[in-house]
């Protein structure tokens, strides 16, 4: 059922594409207080249509901009009109760059709302990846770019206002780390104040020791579909035969 309102949302978006893990155990069962709301951005970054498929059958399209070219979209969750995460085994929900920045634990941002300062203010991401803001109680916020949970912020208080215009700010970094283990000089968790590639982040554990296999490193990381692994081969970058790899917040490197 989930996987067929996906495809129609995304043909009905425009041809939009979306992954589906083929791993993906079962589906995703809506209850009745659930909604599964998929919201298409315009070229101009704007929320063009929204469709919210309710639990209990119910279907509901919004068009804001019906002429809008929609480049971009997010799947949330909603219970009893509160975003929870979504995780459906591989869905990539939001056609998200994998070097730009997700929001996670630790982090603190900057909310506000345009003439309403009884909803905005800043706020510290919890360890469970959720914030809380007033009229919506506990909101999961880690795992979204700031554009994204903007988006779902202004659909979730559009319940109480017509029109929020809420912004989201990122006012302190500090979950955007990466761990370097093994054979690298200091081995621990690295703050990444920007993009960074897996040979900075050697550059940051002070380099490799004597016995280090830098020809079969490892990069292990957690993906919404599960764990992955990969190899990359340092003597390769460094001779610039292939291209250094990005890595992303909450990567682990174990250097053999």
């Amino acid at each position: 059922m989930t996987w067929l309102v996906l495809a129609l949302a995304a043909a009905v978006a425009g041809g939009l594409a979306l992954a589906w893990a083929a791993e993906a155990p079962g589906g995703t069962v809506l209850g009745a207080a659930d909604a599964l709301v998929l919201r298409f951005q315009s070229a101009d970054g704007k929320l063009a249509k929204t469709l919210r498929v309710q639990g209990n059958g119910g279907i509901a399209w919004y068009e804001k901009d019906k002429d809008a070219k929609i480049v971009g979209m997010t799947v949330s969750l909603e219970h009893n009109g509160v975003v929870a995460p979504f995780a459906a085994g591989g869905v990539n929900s939001g056609l998200v760059d994998p070097d730009e920045f997700l929001i996670g634990p630790g982090d603190v941002l900057d909310i506000n709302a345009w003439k309403k300062p009884e909803i905005s203010r800043q706020v510290p991401v919890r360890p469970d990846g959720r914030i809380t803001m007033p009229l919506l109680g506990d909101v999961y916020a880690a795992g979204r770019t700031t554009n994204q949970f903007r988006d779902e912020l202004n659909a979730a208080f559009g319940r109480f206002y017509p029109d929020p215009e809420v912004t989201v700010t990122v006012a302190q970094v500090h979950s955007y780390q990466c761990f370097v283990q093994g054979q690298v000089t200091h081995p621990g968790a690295y703050l990444m104040n920007g993009r960074t590639t897996v040979v900075q982040a050697i550059g940051l554990a002070g380099g490799f020791t004597q016995f280090a296999a830098t020809g079969r490193i490892a990069v292990l990381r957690q993906t919404s579909g599960g764990s992955q692994r990969f190899e990359v081969n340092y003597d390769r970058i460094v001779a610039g035969k292939i291209a250094d790899v990005p890595v992303r917040s909450g990567d682990t490197i174990v250097v053999p």
